[in-house]
């Protein structure tokens, strides 16, 4: 990575030297704007060697600060977790894309949680969540890590069993695997195309031991190169054992009759058939282990107790971009979310129970700024949100950049001035051709200038 020793520099200054001492359960940073709060997450993350869990106010955000640690960190150990678009009760196909990002982020975390328990190393995770991610309960680790298993070369196991538990984690089993979350059997091969991944895989066994582990060419089926290990993780963030469901049906079918009870006396009759005829189809669909979509609204019922993110990054320093503007957008994501729900609750449409699914920005916050959990407020004017009482306040002494808007010759003037006062300067361009035009430019506004390019590899002997 071309930026590691400006990752490096950071992490060598007093100030983030200052925060990674204890660290204090509750911290302020201010000054930092833009890219340069990325930075300072990847710096502490490196410093520190413990995960890190980024919270902002949106999903803009989010994706941005994700880009931005993408170039300082690299794709290994970072995941980007998103929202959620559509409520469980709505009963709607979620769009695949963040489902996607949402499973590679167990997928990391399940890796590093067998690397930990194995006492091998593995790099601390680096998770970027808006907040309404936050916001949103569901499983607890125990409950999805027992379903995410890998396979080796050489490991055994009945070919059986590697199938229920692929139907189980909700693959589909079809002739012959074309898309996401499919896998096929032919005699005593099995190929698998995981949620997770650009390409299927091809597992072939010889008895109930794994022969080999392939890539698989989609289009044509051919088979790839081999892999050494292949991780698999469900198909949905919703599964749930076959012993579950007789009990979570009971449970199911008596708050259904409580709120039909109290919906027939208000006189909301028909809102009360509506409600247990729903239940009902819903309720038949769980105990034929049919998935359907809004699923999760039934979890309060299936598992004994709800996780969020926070859950399943056990030790993480919790660092939250812009308090203020966090807290705002939970609070009135959850106002919105909540009177969506209890007009749907008063036609029949979804069970007081699916409010649980949801957490209030306090309650959030009273899960970390602790010893397990310590947390790192970022705000760049120095806001603080209602209740926020930081043990620490680290200023930096950053500024942000004016915008040179292709105005080659302010930059050469303003790089100079830089150099002159002592700064070690880093110009970043988004390709190695705008680099090298960059810096044929500069040359021709008479400023020394160097090039590193991707990979850590290409340094020249100087650089801005």
């Amino acid at each position: 990575m071309a930026y590691l020793p400006l990752v490096e520099a950071l992490a060598a200054s007093a100030e983030v030297r200052s925060l990674a001492e204890g660290p204090a359960p509750v911290q302020l940073v201010t000054g930092l704007a833009g890219s340069q709060k990325a930075l300072l997450a990847a710096a502490l993350r490196r410093t520190l060697n413990r995960p890190l869990l980024v919270v902002t106010y949106n999903a803009y955000e989010a994706e941005r600060l994700h880009g931005d640690l993408l170039s300082l960190v690299g794709a290994e150990s970072l995941a980007l977790f998103p929202a959620l678009e559509v409520l469980p009760h709505e009963e709607i196909v979620q769009d695949p894309e963040p489902l996607v990002h949402r499973l590679r982020t167990y997928e990391l975390l399940a890796d590093v949680s067998a690397a930990g328990g194995s006492g091998q190393p593995a790099t601390a995770p680096l998770v970027v969540v808006p907040v309404q991610a936050l916001m949103r309960r569901f499983l607890p680790p125990e409950a999805f890590f027992r379903h995410t298993f890998a396979l080796t070369s050489g490991q055994r196991i009945d070919l059986g069993e590697l199938v229920r538990r692929l139907v189980l984690m909700g693959y589909e089993r079809v002739d012959l695997v074309d898309n996401r979350g499919q896998f096929a059997v032919r005699g005593g091969i099995v190929d698998v195309f995981p949620l997770t991944s650009d390409y299927p895989y091809r597992i072939e066994l010889w008895g109930d031991e794994v022969d080999s582990l392939r890539r698989v060419e989609a289009a044509t089926q051919r088979s790839l190169e081999r892999v050494a290990r292949l991780a698999l993780v469900p198909a949905r963030e919703v599964v749930f054992p076959p012993e579950a469901v007789e009990e979570a049906r009971s449970r199911l079918h008596e708050a259904a009759a409580t709120e039909a009870a109290r919906l027939s006396s208000t006189g909301r009759r028909a809102a009360a058939r509506r409600l247990r005829e729903r239940v009902e189809t819903h309720a038949e669909a769980l105990a034929e282990r049919h998935y359907f979509p809004g699923v999760e609204q039934y979890l309060p019922f299936l598992v004994p107790r709800l996780a969020t993110l926070l859950d399943y990054l056990p030790g993480a320093l919790v660092v939250v971009d812009e308090p203020v503007r966090a807290r705002e957008a939970a609070v009135q994501g959850l106002t919105e979310v909540t009177e969506t729900l209890l007009d749907r609750v008063e036609k029949g449409e979804a069970l007081p129970a699916e409010l649980s699914l949801f957490v209030e920005w306090g309650d959030l916050q009273a899960g970390w700024g602790n010893s397990d959990h310590p947390a790192v407020y970022l705000s760049t004017l120095g806001t603080r949100a209602p209740g926020l009482r930081p043990v620490r306040t680290v200023a930096f002494p950053a500024r942000t950049p004016e915008l040179f808007h292709g105005r080659v010759e302010r930059l050469a003037v303003e790089v100079k001035r830089w150099r002159r006062e002592g700064f070690r300067v880093l110009l970043s361009v988004n390709s190695v051709d705008r680099a090298k035009h960059l810096r044929s430019a500069l040359l021709d506004h008479g400023v020394e200038v160097g090039l590193l390019t991707g990979g850590g590899g290409g340094r020249s002997s100087r650089a801005a």
